[in-house]
């Protein structure tokens, strides 16, 4: 949670954006189970304080860092946690990237109340699910 206080109803004149993952979460014991029905707690008592919560996943789209675009390929390397983008030739960490991209996507919640072009799905047709411009994933208007 970014500038806010837990259990008081959101300030009118302070931005907050709460970001709850939304990658699969297990473990051998029974808290997958557990999870799932914090979050739905979770989530629902935070919009019951004016909290703006916006999911994030690495899945959405995998974004390469070192260009800033949606359009790559990656392909998987799970011995080292590692994703490999295809074009750049660069390896990176699963978890830095995700990292990066969700950072990515609360602050451009934050600034602009919407999520950046780069961050959100394509459809089969190059559309923006979220609407938005044209087919591609690279930036917008972000500079």
């Amino acid at each position: 949670m970014v500038g806010g206080f837990s259990g008081r109803k959101r300030r009118p004149d302070h931005k907050v954006v709460i970001a709850i993952g939304l990658g699969r979460f297990g473990t051998r014991t029974k808290l997958t189970s557990l999870y799932s029905a914090f979050a739905s707690y979770f989530v629902a008592k935070a919009r019951s304080l004016d909290y703006l919560v916006v999911g994030i996943n690495i899945q959405t789209v995998p974004t390469c860092m070192s260009t800033g675009k949606a359009d790559h390929d990656f392909i998987s390397i799970f011995t080292m946690r590692r994703l490999f983008c295809t074009q750049c030739r660069n390896p990176f960490h699963r978890d830095v990237l995700a990292a990066s991209n969700m950072a990515n996507a609360v602050l451009e919640q934050l600034r602009r109340n919407r999520r950046s072009l780069y961050l959100q799905p394509i459809d089969e047709d190059g559309h923006y699910r979220w609407g938005g411009g044209g087919g591609g994933g690279g930036d917008d208007d972000d500079g």
